[in-house]
């Protein structure tokens, strides 16, 4: 399967809503060197950049949550939007 950005983005974004309901901005991009998928998360000047193995980012299309992205993206919103950052309200 070959992988689109924006669509893997609107998948990941329809998988966490927590993305849009905190305002986070994510990118996307193909690594050639890791051969990974790097997803970007950012909020109020803070950033968290992390990948999605190819058949992770498969998988996430297909709609299954992407586990690892999900353990990122939680600490994320924790950390930024959960606590007390007025930039997530």
């Amino acid at each position: 399967m070959s992988v689109d950005p924006k669509a893997l983005e609107g998948k990941i974004k329809q998988l966490y809503p927590e993305i849009d309901q905190y305002g986070i901005d994510m990118s996307s991009h193909w690594d050639d060197v890791t051969k990974a998928w790097m997803i970007r998360l950012a909020k109020g000047g803070n950033t968290l950049e992390t990948h999605i193995e190819s058949q992770d980012a498969e998988d996430c299309l297909s709609g299954t949550k992407c586990v690892y992205l999900n353990t990122q993206l939680s600490r994320f919103v924790e950390a930024y939007c959960l606590r007390g950052d007025k930039s997530c309200q």
